[in-house]
């Protein structure tokens, strides 16, 4: 899975990738002398580059990151592909960085909801929020309804809390 990063995010820490550089003989003990060493992307499939990415610092036991440019994430929606190959290690692919047009690391669960419903085309109206609206939703499907007279009752699962009372009008239909 990518990481999120946004675009043309000017905080370096924020466009870091990844590395675990593994020995070129065995393929499995940690390379420990690649502090320095120079990293590639490919940018939405195109040719491996230098261009657009530092150099490995290390972390430690064979971990290294490398900063990508604030040029090669200006770009919302490229993806970013990344490698690292020297005579002592072995191919090693790192984080590949998916870049965004927002904050990922600001995201709350209402900014997702909102942004999924507005794509497609759903909104709420007037101090409705859309957790309210998706909580009512949910109790349509799952929850306590009855009918008094002409008025549908909605209580939530419990069976205790009403969210709301439709008034049903009569449009001359029976329901089998």
């Amino acid at each position: 899975m990518p990481i999120f990063v946004k675009a043309n995010d000017a905080t370096a820490a924020k466009r870091s990738v990844y590395f675990f550089c593994v020995d070129a003989t065995d393929g499995i003990t940690a390379e420990t002398g690649e502090n320095g060493g120079q990293p590639q992307i490919s940018t939405n499939n195109g040719a491996y580059t230098n261009t657009g990415i530092g150099t490995l610092a290390t972390l430690g036991t064979g971990w290294y990151y490398a900063t990508l440019t604030q040029a090669a994430v200006a770009t919302a929606g490229d993806l970013i592909r990344t490698r690292y190959k020297s005579a002592n290690t072995a191919e090693t692919p790192g984080e590949t960085a998916q870049v965004v047009g927002f904050d990922p690391t600001t995201i709350t669960e209402a900014t997702i909801i909102t942004a999924l419903l507005a794509k497609t085309g759903w909104t709420t109206g007037g101090s409705t929020t859309i957790q309210t609206a998706l909580r009512a939703l949910y109790a349509l499907a799952h929850g306590v309804v009855t009918v008094s007279g002409n008025s549908l009752i909605v209580k939530d699962d419990d069976g205790t809390t009403t969210l709301f009372t439709l008034t049903l009008a009569d449009s001359g239909r029976t329901v089998a």
